[in-house]
């Protein structure tokens, strides 16, 4: 049974809803608002802890890549195999976090900054989702999201 894993379609075409449009629209949110973030710092005079916040938003900007991509192979899997594949990098991806936040405490990065640069890449990927969900839903003639 191939085309949907876990409520993932089959995405053939360059559509709005594709993956390599999302990722492209995610990428360029993530970077807009880090542009905005470091005038933010400039003006608050803290620039000194605006490589901190970058560090976060990269590492979750990276994370968010690795989904689209994995979720992208995953729609075009047997069900089973997607879903272990899904399951699989999900573990990886959070053990990768994991590890990229011990360098950056190791890198004498402060923390909360980290945990700011993430929390404003994952508002990111949020807008990002709810934006494709509607586009997908004015493509296909429907009026309620999901």
């Amino acid at each position: 049974m191939r085309g949907r894993v876990l409520g993932v379609s089959n995405q053939t075409s360059f559509d709005e809803g594709s993956p390599g449009n999302i990722a492209i629209r995610l990428l360029a949110m993530q970077l807009g608002m880090l542009l905005v973030m470091a005038a933010v710092f400039w003006l608050l005079g803290v620039i000194d802890r605006f490589p901190a916040f970058a560090y976060g938003l990269v590492l979750m900007a990276a994370n968010a890549m690795v989904l689209v991509r994995v979720v992208s192979r995953a729609s075009r899997q047997e069900a089973r195999t997607g879903q272990r594949l899904l399951y699989g990098m999900a573990v990886a991806r959070f053990l990768a976090v994991l590890a990229l936040l011990a360098v950056a405490y190791r890198l004498g990065l402060h923390l909360l900054y980290v945990a700011a640069g993430m929390l404003v890449a994952q508002v990111a990927v949020y807008i990002t989702g709810f934006r494709a969900a509607y586009a997908g839903t004015r493509l296909n003639g429907g009026s309620e999201l999901g």
